[in-house]
């Protein structure tokens, strides 16, 4: 895979942009998987909302709520 120095002069539309349905990448490293041991559980309901529950370490709940709008 080369790298590119392409610059274009203006703006391009989404429509203009003409990708390939597949793509394949030679020598690709397979990703490690991250763990994080304070990480309980994850959840996501129909209403797009997201429920980030961490291990607990103390006496006080630690969760964390997400909707797509917040982000």
């Amino acid at each position: 895979m080369r790298r590119s120095n392409l610059q274009t002069p203006k703006y391009i539309k989404w429509h203009e942009v003409d990708l390939l349905d597949m793509w394949k990448i030679d020598n690709a490293t397979v990703p490690q998987p991250h763990i994080n041991p304070n990480l309980n559980k994850i959840t996501q309901h129909n209403d797009r909302s997201v429920n980030i529950s961490f291990a607990r370490h103390s006496t006080s709940s630690r969760s964390t709520s997400f909707k797509d709008n917040d982000l």
